[in-house]
């Protein structure tokens, strides 16, 4: 009986463990604001989500702004997420982290790396980053952090968070789905 429940607390300890594990999630912005481009939501990977950006004031404006989440781990994991656009113009996709709580309940930036980005139905400059962010608009400031390129998955990646993002237009066509592929990870 002693060792059922040595077995118990030492499993309860491991949870306790876990359990103040920050959560991280990698994150994707894909957003038709300039040119009025509604979207609907495709096919995301397992684990991932896509959701309308809901808390646009503008209720008519709402779905032409996705954000895909995936849960971010310290290994490199391979999101998949899919868009259709409705019209022809420019998109604009933006990688970067969620906000996350630490053991204190405090608000910090969960800073993932990006590395490898393949997209379908569309074209990116520099997808894999291996000529540092040519191509990209690299966010965030002094206080926060900024997105910096940093070793990926294979050869250079792009570090990024909420308030660092990494951003670039895409030109798109009515009714042709973009897929957006690529590998995420957790990093400090």
């Amino acid at each position: 009986m002693k060792k059922i429940f040595a077995a118990m607390a030492a499993l309860l300890v491991c949870a306790g463990i876990q359990a103040a594990e920050v959560a991280y999630q990698g994150r994707v912005d894909i957003s038709g604001f300039k040119d009025g481009i509604e979207m609907d939501k495709g096919v995301t990977s397992d684990g991932g989500s896509e959701i309308y950006m809901t808390w646009v004031k503008e209720k008519e404006k709402q779905n032409q702004g996705i954000v895909v989440m995936f849960p971010a781990t310290g290994d490199w994991k391979a999101g998949t997420f899919s868009v259709t656009p409705k019209k022809d113009g420019k998109l604009n996709i933006s990688f970067k982290g969620a906000w996350a709580q630490d053991e204190n309940k405090q608000t910090i930036p969960a800073w993932v790396v990006i590395d490898e980005i393949g997209i379908e139905g569309a074209t990116l400059v520099n997808p894999a980053f291996e000529e540092d962010g040519k191509g990209w608009w690299l966010g965030g400031n002094d206080k926060i952090g900024k997105a910096s390129v940093v070793g990926g998955k294979s050869g250079k990646g792009i570090r990024v968070c909420h308030d660092a993002p990494v951003s670039q237009d895409i030109q798109v066509q009515a009714d042709k789905p973009v897929k957006v592929m690529f590998w995420f990870k957790k990093t400090e």
